[in-house]
């Protein structure tokens, strides 16, 4: 599980970890639960994502089925629809 690990980073740095990050992962073949508040990190570093409101899962799939269908208003504004 990792925690909002670049959180405290600047745009630049984060980026860069983000995808030394992913690799790693991915070469590994590890299960990962990544918590972020950035949407656009998240789907960066995730094959499938649960976006989350008050505690309660609002959407759950692949980034992309998150764009193309979100569920509600919420998660779109959430998204950047």
């Amino acid at each position: 599980m990792l925690d909002e690990p670049l959180s405290s980073l600047d745009r630049v740095l984060r980026k860069r970890l983000l995808a030394e990050l992913t690799a790693i992962l991915s070469r590994l073949n590890i299960t990962t639960l990544f918590v972020t508040h950035d949407h656009e990190e998240a789907f960066a570093a995730g094959s499938r994502v649960i976006i989350m409101n008050q505690g309660s899962i609002e959407q759950a799939g692949r980034p992309e089925e998150l764009v193309q269908s979100p569920k509600n208003q919420w998660v779109r504004e959430f998204l950047g629809l």
